[in-house]
């Protein structure tokens, strides 16, 4: 200490002192000139101001190549230089080929190299990461240095810290390093990062041409803001740097380092401005050092760094907690289990105050500043300080890690190929196994041969292989059959389960340094193994009947299917019905026309496979109209009942049926109940080419205006509505339930429904259903219009429901059989509408 006095002295009277100079110098101004950018390189080195020092004696250097002192500090000043520190070891080689033992320091005469130049080589190997040289170094510099001299347990340290280096080398860490960009770094180098709890104030330190100046950013919508500079607001020109700020972002603390004396400051922001500065009290701030403060996040505590008197090393880290006053009161160091015997710096803690990340040049380090942590026991004690690891730590100086959270995450200035200057600023987060790496996984599956994916959405599970107990389940998109998932590391079985499909299974790994954040899956095809459209017609194939009662065709069918029926009498196709499958069990009924009828009824499921099943219905001539005794009828209705009900068919018949009812003769039949007069009717009708359902509608204006019920009225309505409704009706004997009336049927159904459909409702239906507007046309319709938003062939479709719409359809199957020749004939296959009626099906 007291030969650095000494050199300092004789240097600043050598700058300042002309005379003295003259006594050095040579006739020559370039002499006297190079002499002088000698000392004030040398006064430089002393004060560790590498910067201003690396110029004036790459200046030297040029007019005296040879000089081996030149060359030692040119090498000195590159190994502090960030971004340049690969430079430092061609001049330190060359440099040790001449050491002088009788080096002098601080005279411009040297030419040699001190014995130091070693020491310094052996650094540049280590922070260049080349080991092997720098083991030997310093092996070399410790066996011939002189222990009066130099303190051999440094060089211990630095050759264990080689040791160390291979070690932790071996066993690296994963990072994920995102660089802030070019709205925060520049050419020139950014470090001392310090930001707010939200991520969104950011301090931080540049260097400028002439000083290290202050910026500050804040984060709008999520991108940063160009950099303000704090200097002139805090009314400090130069040497003064941020070292923490609170987890609110409104409190910044600061250190100087002018006059050579470290000292603490404040400055809070306020009213979108930051105020001048103020300096800690007397606990904090002393006659030493002190280089570093952090607040608490519960603002009760203080971390600082110091090197005053009674310390364990050389800077040590101390805590102060506030008084009753709210000021700082006696710091307390925090022991040699942090503290070792070299320095510490740059404290800063997790976001519950209990984990503590520092740096230090001792511990179990690799060379340089380490980054530690350390985490707060229930006794109250810090445990042992463990090294953060590689890459996060190198065999350089690492200091000043601002932890985010737990500490997974967090801020640092570090030198990468690529960044925008020799320093950037950095988010970096650290995964392991406490913290793993997520990936995002995405790919796509289908069943194959499926029609349509609505509400069939494949099942992928992703269980972990060495835990089976973390196992993520996610469906596929029904529609695109996309799906996508997060995946911590690790090894995965992969397996995809659809209904219908059978089961692939497969394995992902995802192993913790894996370059990709995402990845895409190739496309998976379930092999379909449904491969029968399951249809069974509960009746026999061949059906012969003497009247037209309604027949009723129960059968058992595939959920989620489409089926078609088609009417045929003799050769000619009267009727196309097609109904979507909801459930496993389905009643169709018809009323044959006389002669021979044939159902046609034709399953297609959602893989596109068929079944057919043909019926046969003979619907026998009526010989005569003669009165005749039928003898399945247990009763006849008497023909005063008879004359009354053909005055109510004749009252509410159209002009189209009017003659139908006139002309049949009724009085002269005999009927056992009154649907057989309809039924009578019906194959009337069919005579003369008039629908059936015409008597449908008449038996239902029957029921509604006269009070008599009729179970053709009841069938009508079954017909037409959708739901419970639906249902309620279609299982509905009139005759077995005894209901006679109009009024009967209401009070029925609004017991069936717990009062969802009221008499009134009833009425309502019944009244759209005579008046030809069918209701669940529009229900239909808005369906098939809500699929063609999601469907390749929108526009067909759209195009296809505007035709039909012109045509004034009022009947649910004659509307879809329209729209489904529509389709076809504008373009779209019958399997697409298979699709279509599939999918609108589970709307």
């Amino acid at each position: 200490m007291m030969k650095r006095f000494f050199l300092i002295s004789w240097l600043l009277a050598t700058l300042i002192n002309p005379d003295l100079i003259s006594q050095f110098s040579q006739s020559s101004q370039s002499r006297t000139e190079s002499k002088s950018n000698f000392y004030y390189a040398e006064m430089s080195i002393l004060f560790e101001d590498y910067k201003e020092a690396l110029p004036q004696y790459l200046k030297l250097l040029k007019i005296y190549p040879n000089n081996s002192n030149f060359k030692y500090r040119i090498g000195q000043c590159y190994t502090n230089t960030p971004g340049e520190k690969e430079k430092a070891i061609s001049y330190l080689e060359d440099a040790v080929k001449n050491i002088n033992p009788k080096y002098k320091e601080g005279k411009f005469k040297e030419t040699g190299a001190p014995y130091d130049a070693l020491y310094y080589l052996a650094n540049a190997y280590r922070i260049n990461n080349q080991l092997d040289k720098a083991l030997e170094t310093y092996e070399l510099f410790g066996k011939n240095l002189n222990p009066l001299v130099y303190d051999t347990t440094i060089v211990n340290l630095q050759i264990q810290s080689c040791l160390n280096a291979r070690e932790l080398m071996s066993m690296p860490l994963y990072l994920k390093e995102k660089n802030l960009g070019n709205m925060i770094n520049e050419a020139n180098s950014e470090f001392n990062p310090v930001i707010s709890d939200d991520e969104n104030m950011l301090v931080f330190s540049r260097s400028q041409a002439f000083y290290d100046a202050i910026l500050y950013s804040t984060k709008v919508n999520g991108q940063w803001q160009g950099p303000l500079n704090m200097n002139e607001l805090l009314r400090i020109d130069r040497d003064l740097f941020p070292t923490s700020i609170s987890k609110d972002g409104k409190d910044l603390y600061l250190y100087s380092s002018a006059d050579y004396d470290g000292i603490i400051y404040t400055s809070r922001f306020e009213n979108g401005a930051w105020s001048p500065l103020v300096k800690l009290n007397e606990n904090i701030n002393t006659k030493y050092w002190e280089s570093h403060a952090t607040i608490s996040h519960d603002n009760k505590k203080l971390y600082f760094t110091s090197n005053r008197k009674g310390g364990l090393g050389g800077l040590d880290i101390y805590v102060s907690e506030r008084d009753s006053t709210g000021d700082w009161g006696p710091a307390a160091n925090l022991g040699p289990v942090i503290n070792s015997p070299y320095n510490e710096e740059s404290p800063f803690l997790s976001d519950d105050d209990k984990t503590l990340f520092f740096s230090s040049r001792g511990h179990f380090n690799m060379g340089g500043y380490d980054i530690f942590y350390s985490t707060l026991l229930e006794n109250g004690q810090w445990s042992v300080p463990l090294n953060v690891g590689y890459p996060l730590n190198t065999t350089d100086d690492d200091v000043f890690f601002k932890p985010l959270k737990e500490g997974y995450e967090g801020y640092i200035a570090k030198e990468i190929t690529g960044g925008f200057g020799k320093q950037d600023i950095y988010r970096v987060e650290i995964f392991s196994n406490d913290h793993p790496r997520k990936f995002f996984v995405r790919g796509m599956v289908k069943v194959a041969d499926l029609i349509s994916n609505m509400n069939d959405s494949v099942k992928i599970s992703a269980m972990n292989i060495k835990n089976p107990n973390q196992t993520i389940i996610v469906y596929s998109n029904p529609k695109t059959g996309e799906y996508e998932f997060q995946l911590p590391q690790g090894n995965y079985q992969i397996s995809y389960e659809g209904d219908g499909g059978e089961k692939i299974v497969r394995n992902l790994d995802l192993p913790l340094d894996t370059p990709a954040d995402s990845f895409v899956l190739p496309g998976t095809i379930l092999p379909k193994t449904d491969f029968v459209a399951d249809l069974v017609v509960e009746s026999n194939k061949t059906i012969s009947v003497a009247k037209g009662d309604t027949i009723l065709f129960p059968m058992k069918v595939e959920p989620r299917s489409f089926l078609t029926v088609e009417h045929w009498i003799g050769d000619s196709l009267m009727s196309v019905e097609q109904f979507i499958m909801s459930d496993s069990v389905f009643n169709y009924k018809m009323v044959p026309s006389t002669g021979d009828n044939k159902l046609v009824f034709k399953l297609t499921d959602r893989f596109n496979n068929s079944t057919t099943t043909d019926v046969f219905i003979t619907r026998e001539k009526d010989i005569n109209k003669q009165p005749l005794i039928r003898p399945e009828y247990s009763r006849i209705i008497a023909k005063k009942q008879v004359a009354a009900l053909t005055a109510m068919l004749k009252s509410r018949s159209n002009s189209k049926i009017l003659g139908i009812v006139t002309g049949a003769y009724i009085e002269k039949q005999q009927f056992g109940k009154i649907d057989d007069v309809i039924s009578f009717l019906k194959e009337e009708a069919a005579k003369k080419s008039i629908s059936p359902e015409e008597l449908d509608k008449l038996a239902l204006r029957v029921a509604v205006m006269d009070n008599i019920l009729t179970q053709a009225a009841v069938d009508l309505m079954a017909k037409y509505t959708e739901g419970d409704l639906k249902t309620i009706l279609t299982n509905l004997n009139i005759y077995q339930a005894n209901l006679k009336t109009w009024t009967d049927l209401q009070l029925y159904i609004s017991k069936m429904t717990g009062g969802k459909i009221t008499p009134e409702e009833l009425n309502k239906i019944a009244a759209a259903v005579l008046t030809d507007v069918d209701p669940s046309i529009g229900v239909l319709r808005e369906k098939i219009l809500a699929y063609s938003e999601i469907s390749d062939a929108g526009i067909i479709i759209r195009q296809s429901v505007a035709t039909v719409d012109l045509s004034n359809i009022k009947i649910k199957e004659r509307w879809m059989q329209a729209f489904y020749n529509e389709s076809i004939k504008k373009g779209l296959t019958r399997n697409q509408m298979s699709e279509l009626f599939v999918m609108i099906g589970s709307l």
